[in-house]
Parts: structure tokens; sequence; C-alpha cells
């Protein structure tokens, strides 16, 4: 099913719920880099954000993190803030957190009266349910995870809506429940799906500028999005995989953000473009299958609940390329290895790194050795290294301040929650 788009009223409040993983940290970079230009077109984008994960997160009572092993709870003042924001705002508001997609009726009616019962229309934003598999997994390693792919994907669809890795998989990928959710108390005509189109990729941003009512072409990718979100290679994610598997047990929230995904997976990711001959993450036959299954329930049910649709709604059940993943352990290029290193120690230094610090050279170094006899490094050896030398660095950060680590940086890209990674923490 696919409707002519048409403009929100104005002085609707335009919540965007995610889903996760399906474009929407750039779309709130797009909307993010253009503040004063949605002004100037009516339109506000609250707060100083990229997005609005703190206050989706103190609304709907999540933990940032590992729960009581360094994880946080944000302040209500974000949420009341952004309530604030809006209510002073009399034309068009946007807010956008996939962090919304865990709102339970609680958090949903709490954010209709206070947002305002006659302004909130929500939005959620689809592709293909296969396609989501291998992305959420990635995202999950940057939380601690360490169990493989394969076994990660059984875990999935043995017994849904259990998944005992990741207990939270199929609560923020019930889309036909959330939405079923916000039309019960807003009406089917206030709630849309937007589904992405895979060979459009400004059918997103337009969707949006007219949904507000913005000029064409006045959101863009930003191209360093682009680089630091893209899919990590098969090895690549062993060897954060790795890492956790060795180390994250013994570590904080802190240092395993500082050190570990803004440090080490941040750099590896957004300093190098991979080679061709890097093979990627391979998805099961059967796995494929079983979601484009759940791909079809869902727009079958999305269907029968009368939301507003735009695009293809089929495209849900998709399928992509499947293959026979590989059993031997991949080799890391040693410049992939290289940047998540120094990353990794410059991240969990947390501060501009003393001379006698840069002992990360004496890290490079080895990398390099390993690049002059073999231009590449086994994952394992790459793991070991890299959780080396980050419990290094931290313990020298210790030592110089005398104290222990404060709280980690503030958030980036998608949203951890207490018991997402049962591995690390109890749900």
């Amino acid at each position: 099913m696919t409707l002519q788009i048409e403009p929100l009223p104005e002085g609707a409040v335009l919540v965007h719920v995610g889903f996760h993983k399906t474009g929407t940290t750039a779309l709130q970079s797009a909307f993010a880099s253009t503040r004063p230009e949605l002004l100037e077109a009516g339109v506000l984008y609250p707060g100083d954000l990229r997005s609005h994960h703190r206050a989706a997160m103190a609304v709907t009572e999540r933990t940032w993190g590992w729960g009581e092993r360094g994880g946080r709870k944000h302040r209500p003042k974000y949420w009341e803030e952004l309530v604030a924001a809006a209510a002073g705002h009399q034309d068009r508001v946007v807010i956008s957190s996939e962090a919304l997609a865990l709102a339970q009726e609680d958090a949903i009616d709490r954010m209709i009266a206070e947002l305002g019962p006659d302004r909130v229309h929500v939005v959620g934003t689809l592709r293909p349910f296969a396609r989501l598999l291998s992305s959420s997994w990635q995202q999950y390693l940057k939380y601690g995870l360490a169990m493989p792919y394969v076994p990660w994907l059984e875990n999935v669809f043995a017994n849904p809506p259990e998944c005992p890795p990741s207990p939270n998989f199929w609560r923020r990928n019930d889309h036909l429940g959330v939405f079923t959710r916000w039309a019960e108390r807003l009406g089917p005509e206030r709630v849309s799906l937007v589904v992405l189109d895979a060979g459009d990729r400004g059918y997103l941003y337009r969707t949006f500028e007219t949904l507000v009512g913005l000029p064409d072409g006045l959101l863009v990718p930003d191209p360093e999005v682009g680089a630091s979100n893209r899919s990590m290679t098969s090895a690549e994610a062993e060897m954060l995989r790795l890492v956790n598997q060795r180390g994250a047990r013994d570590w904080d929230w802190a240092l395993y953000q500082a050190g570990v995904r803004r440090g080490a997976v941040m750099r590896m990711v957004e300093s190098r473009s991979p080679g061709r001959e890097e093979p990627g993450i391979i998805t099961p036959q059967w796995a494929v299958e079983a979601a484009q299954e759940f791909g079809r329930r869902t727009a079958e049910g999305i269907e029968a609940l009368g939301i507003r649709v735009y695009g293809d709604l089929s495209e849900l059940g998709a399928p992509m390329p499947a293959g026979v993943p590989p059993t031997e352990m991949p080799l890391l290029p040693a410049d992939a290895a290289a940047e998540a290193v120094l990353g990794g120690v410059l991240g969990a230094l947390d501060s501009a790194p003393t001379q006698a610090d840069l002992d990360a050279a004496v890290a490079a170094a080895e990398v390099r050795a390993a690049r002059r006899a073999i231009g590449a490094i086994s994952t394992r050896d790459a793991a070991s290294l890299l959780g080396t030398r980050v419990r290094q660095a931290a313990n020298r950060r210790l030592r110089r301040r005398g104290r222990s680590a404060g709280s980690g940086p503030g958030e980036v890209g998608e949203m951890g929650e207490v018991g997402e990674v049962r591995e690390i923490a109890a749900d």
C-alpha cells in the first residue's frame, strides 16, 4: 500500500520512534545539522544533540549501559526540557529516538498527554527484516555480546520472543506491537510507516521533508555519519567479539565505552574503507527465510491495522543474499588492527596523553611488524593486543588521576539498555 505523502497539520509534533537500524542515525544527523534552516521553515528540532535519546530513555525509564556495572539512568529533566521546548513552539516539532520503540503503555500515555493529545503524530521507519539481522548482531557486539553470529541467530529464531543473549531484540523489533499501541491511542490516521527504498536513498529524506513541510533538498546525508556508521567486516566483528569474550566481564561500562566503543571500534570503522577482498558478515539461508516470514506477517498485520504507509509494504518480507558462514578464523588487515589498538589506548586514557602515555606507538609498531611479515594479523592476536593495551591505558589513567574512572562519554548512535546483553548483565 502506497499513499501520496501529505504534510502533517501545522502545529503537529512528529514523534519518530525508529526502528533500530533503519537509517535513524542518518536521518537524525540530517535534522540536527540543519537546525537553523529548519527554524526558518517553522520546524523545531529541539536540543543541541544529534538525537533525543536522553529524553527517550528518561521517559521510558531505561538505563544506558550495563546496569549496576557503570550504567546510568537519565535524569527526568531531559524529558521535561524536551516537553517544554515543544510546548513553546506552536508550529511543527520533530522528536526522534529509536529508544522510543521500547515505550510501553504508561510511557506512551504520558508522552501523548505531555506533548499534546491533539498534536502528536507517530512515524516509524522500516526496511526488510532480513537486512536487520547482521546489523543488529553488530550493534549488540558493541554492548559486549560475545556470542558468534550463527548461534545468536539460532537463539533469535528458536523461541520468539525469547532471545537469552539479547533479551530486548524482539521487544525493539515488535514493529506491529509498537504501531498497535500508538494507533489504539491516537487512531490509525495519526500513525505512519515509512518503508525505505533500497534503490532510492533519498526517499527517506524527501518523505520527512514533505511530512513537516520543508523545502525540497534541505535534508541530506552527512558523509561523516555514513563513514562512522558502516557495517563491520567479518574480521573486524570477530575481533570485537573476541575482545568481549576475553575482557568485557572484567571491565565496567565506563572503560568499555571509552576504550572499546568510542575508542577502538569507532577509530577502526571511521579511519578506513575495507577492501573488496574483505568479506562481510554472511547470513545463512535458513535465517533469511525465517526473517522473510516474519516480515510478511508484520506487513499483513500493519495492513490490517490501517495506519498510513509510505513506500512498498511488501518490502518488509523481501530477501537478501545468503550464504554459508566461514568456519575458519578470519585474518584482520594490519591497518585495521593498528587503528583499533591506537583508538582503544587513546580512548581508555580519556584525556590528552602525555609523552609517556604514548607507548601506544609500541602497539602500532607491533602491528606494523606483523604487516611487514604477512600483511595481516589473526583476529585472536588482534583482540588480545587490543584488550591488553586498553587495560594498560586505563591503569595509567587511574594512577595519574589518583581516582576511579568517571562516567563514560555521552551517547553515540543506537542506544543500549540494561539486560541488552545477558552475558554481561542480568535483565
